[in-house]
């Protein structure tokens, strides 16, 4: 459904986030994110190193210019490491661990990875709970980052259950 009945497109990121899988799992186990997270290249940007939004979010883990400088990449008009799969890879699976240590819940981190940790922070404040289900039921989250949350969350299932996947690093057939 996220991606809008587009399998042709759907399968040509699936293949390219399966074959970026391997460079990435040691960053990510590294940095205690689980492996199945790689799901969120999936739905950030297809597994396309070049991927840009129109927020200024850009490469595969897209990635805002603040965010991307914050954990030591360079976003200069001659040089942007949000481009180079390795360095972003690094500072993407640090900012996932470290809002996965802020919100101590997989599915907040993901939910500030998408808006922001001062949205994600707020709406918690706003909602008097800790619960990321109330939040969406409340509807204190973005629309986008509410959709955003379950696209990985399917992503990761749909990775998990392909024949031939290599995206956990095993065949899952």
């Amino acid at each position: 459904m996220y991606w809008g009945g587009r399998e042709a497109d759907l399968a040509a990121a699936i293949r390219r986030v399966n074959k970026l899988g391997p460079f990435l799992w040691p960053i990510l186990e590294s940095q205690g994110i689980p492996p199945g997270l790689l799901a969120v290249v999936l739905v950030e940007s297809g597994g396309r190193t070049n991927a840009i939004s129109s927020r200024g979010a850009l490469g595969l883990w897209q990635l805002m210019p603040e965010t991307a400088r914050r954990y030591g990449l360079v976003v200069r008009s001659d040089r942007d490491d949000r481009l180079d799969i390795q360095k972003s890879t690094w500072a993407a699976a640090r900012y996932l661990r470290d809002l996965h240590s802020q919100f101590g819940d997989w599915r907040a981190a993901l939910a500030a990875y998408n808006s922001g940790e001062q949205t994600v922070q707020e709406a918690f404040l706003r909602s008097g709970s800790a619960d990321m289900g109330s939040l969406s039921v409340q509807n204190l989250l973005p629309v986008e980052t509410r959709e955003y949350v379950p696209a990985v969350l399917a992503a990761r299932r749909l990775l998990d259950h392909l024949p031939g996947s290599v995206i956990l690093g095993h065949d899952a057939s």
